[in-house]
């Protein structure tokens, strides 16, 4: 959503939210496909988005919303589904290499995040050989 907000200067609600459309686009091609995975949803703003993808197999949940969850009224409900409602074609590795180029978010946000673990990676290396070495 806040590189949405920031490319496009739009307020998105929780049925709108592009992350939150992003994680069902996901969850739909994965099920259809059956690939044994799981998908992890994070980084929520509000409780909508977390309503929205009810069902997810696994959420980061921050414990001011899990208050909030806890003290609602009402059911909560699964708004994905749960089972595989159709076979899709299968995903081609072309295809799917094309979509991600087209799709400049996912792109650029790809493209920082590996290049942060990948710092994070170096950090983690030289704090290792400098505690190996002064164990020795």
């Amino acid at each position: 959503m806040d590189w949405h907000r920031k490319e496009y200067g739009v307020e998105y609600g929780a049925k709108d939210d592009p992350g939150v459309e992003s994680v069902k686009k996901i969850w739909d091609t994965f099920n259809a496909n059956q690939f044994t995975t799981n998908i992890m949803a994070a980084s929520f703003r509000n409780i909508g988005e977390i309503l929205e993808l009810g069902g997810i197999a696994l959420m980061t949940v921050s414990p001011k919303f899990l208050d909030e969850l806890a003290s609602s009224e009402g059911e909560l409900k699964y708004s994905m589904p749960s089972t595989i409602l159709s076979k899709s074609p299968d995903v081609k590795e072309n295809q799917f290499k094309e979509d991600l180029l087209k799709d400049k978010c996912a792109n650029e946000l790809l493209h920082q995040g590996i290049s942060r673990f990948a710092e994070d990676a170096e950090k983690l290396n030289s704090l290792i050989d400098k505690i190996l070495s002064n164990v020795n």
